[in-house]
This record gives structure tokens, C-alpha cells and sequence, in this order.
């Protein structure tokens, strides 16, 4: 009975547990990410928060909607995510992109870019990523963007 608990214990450890990869496999629990945006060129009287910004199917939401299911974006779009700082500035964005990240579970992050460059996830400020907003940018048609 002892040696079969020891080599149970052993294959374990040789064994790789998916769970300690969870970081590289978590972008296969997305079901989809949708990208809410305005021209970034749009002038407002007052600045769009966060939750000004919504999909353009609900009544009171702005914008054009861009749904994406592709698994390579998943992934590049979550290394930039985990690469994001908490910063102690707080600004509030005037948002021009809004990214949502929805998962099989319904749980949902969101991400928001504004053209002051303050970048909000989950309602916390972050510190400013170029690549991140190039990346969310390459899905969006070009015509919404200065190059």
C-alpha cells in the first residue's frame, strides 16, 4: 500500500498539473471580445466616461461594435493586459474604446481607452502601453484612427 502512495506521488510531480499553466491556457476560457468604439477625432462637450461608451444595440449606447473570436488575439491581447502597472494617477479617460472580454463563465473584464491616454481596467487606472493600444487598434477599421 505504501509504494503505490509513493508512486502515485511521484507520477504527480512528473506529471505537468494544467492548472500551474493556467496563465498561458486562460485565453481559452474566452468566449469572445467585443470592442466598442468611437471616432478618436470625436470632440464631446463633456468627457465619456467608461460606461458612456456601450454596444450600439442597447438604447442609450454610442458607437460602432466589432465582435472578435479569434484565439491568436485572445492571447496577444491578454500579454498586454498582464503587463499593465497599477499607476497612482487619477485621471479619468475620455473614453474613445471600450473592450470587453467575456468568458465561457460570463464573467466579463473591461477595458477602457481614452484619448488622453488613460488606460481604466475594471475601473482602475493603469499606466499607459503603446503596444496595447496599437493591438486593440489593429482591429479597428482605420478610418477611426489618425495614423
Amino acid at each position: 500500500m505504501m509504494n503505490m502512495f509513493l508512486s502515485y506521488i511521484i507520477a504527480c510531480c512528473f506529471l505537468q498539473n494544467p492548472i500551474q499553466d493556467s496563465t498561458q491556457n486562460i485565453y481559452r476560457s474566452i468566449k469572445y471580445i467585443d470592442i466598442v468604439y468611437l471616432s478618436w477625432e470625436c470632440e464631446t462637450f463633456v468627457p465619456i466616461n467608461c460606461d458612456g461608451i456601450d454596444h450600439p444595440s442597447n438604447n442609450s449606447g454610442i458607437g460602432h461594435l466589432i465582435i472578435l473570436q479569434d484565439s491568436e488575439y485572445f492571447k496577444r491581447i491578454l500579454d498586454e493586459i498582464k503587463n499593465l502597472r497599477i499607476t497612482d494617477k487619477y485621471d479619468k479617460p475620455n473614453v474613445r474604446v471600450k473592450v470587453g472580454i467575456v468568458y465561457f463563465d460570463d464573467k466579463k473584464d473591461v477595458l477602457c481607452i481614452g484619448m488622453n491616454r488613460i488606460i481604466t481596467l475594471n475601473g482602475k487606472n493603469k499606466c499607459y502601453s503603446d503596444s496595447l493600444e496599437k493591438l486593440i487598434r489593429s482591429a479597428i477599421p482605420i478610418s477611426y484612427y489618425d495614423n
